[in-house]
């Protein structure tokens, strides 16, 4: 038996306040047609999971747009099917060798940025005549000095100054060592997701007037028929497949699908 998760979405997500010439129901030949479409799509999902994924259950409904447009030409809708494949076993990052190694690195910050014995030293003998002299000030406060308060808190925030522009220095010293643990444990991280964690989503869409048809960083396209959908008509002129997730699983999707079924829909 199928598993998948199949639903209808409706070209340009129109409402009903979208629609100022007022709305109109689907005609018998646009329900027909997006009922034989629609159908046609879910028959050339995966028949099965590939391997090391399951499938999500099956939600089915009518595939004929509840409410158009009045002056929504025919059959101008998109018509597709969307299935999440998540991964059969989630590995938690912790059972990763990424990412305990990318947890290491949490560790290694924290280390870097403490200071080193030495650095600690010289940052403690500019602090201790900052942490008397506010003392200082706090006790004539007490007293009731205000104007003898007042210099010495002036005092106090120079001296402050000098000892928190050691530490900014030193932060501005280890920053591209900072920096480039940060970036190793994003990769590691990013290993991790696309390694054991990552979903891949399939997409199977038919006359999409208005989505990017590109493949980029995290999905792929592959575009049957037109180009674009420039002339709408209750016929299929385009279709897409779109996968989306881990570079290094696109392929087995792709070639999971029947492309023979979607080809021979590409005209009807």
């Amino acid at each position: 038996m199928r598993r998948g998760a199949a639903f209808i979405l409706l070209g340009g997500w129109l409402a009903y306040g979208d629609c100022e010439s007022g709305t109109r129901d689907a005609t018998p030949a646009e329900a027909a047609f997006a009922r034989r479409v629609h159908a046609a799509l879910i028959s050339a999902l995966p028949a099965s999971p590939p391997a090391g994924f399951q499938m999500t259950p099956v939600l089915t409904g009518d595939p004929v747009p509840r409410t158009l447009c009045r002056d929504t030409r025919p059959g101008d809708f998109k018509i597709a099917v969307r299935v999440v494949f998540p991964r059969a076993t989630r590995v938690a990052d912790g059972d990763t060798p990424e990412g305990r190694e990318a947890a290491k690195i949490v560790d290694e910050v924290a280390a870097l940025r403490a200071l080193p014995p030495d650095k600690k030293a010289e940052w403690e003998k500019l602090n201790a005549p900052y942490q008397e002299m506010a003392r200082e000030a706090r006790k004539l406060e007490r007293a009731g000095d205000k104007e003898a308060a007042k210099t010495s808190r002036a005092a106090a925030d120079k001296l402050y100054e000098a000892s928190a522009k050691y530490l900014r220095d030193y932060e501005r010293s280890i920053e591209p060592q900072v920096r480039a643990l940060f970036e190793k444990r994003s990769k590691l991280n990013q290993e991790v997701r696309e390694k054991y964690q990552d979903e891949v989503v399939v997409q199977l869409v038919a006359n999409d007037r208005f989505s990017s048809q590109q493949s980029s960083a995290m999905q792929e396209v592959v575009v049957l028929g037109a180009a674009k959908v420039t002339a709408p008509a209750i016929r299929v002129q385009q279709l897409r497949i779109v996968v989306s997730g881990p570079a290094r699983f696109r392929k087995t999707f792709l070639d999971a699908i029947d492309r023979g079924k979607l080809q021979a829909l590409v005209g009807s």
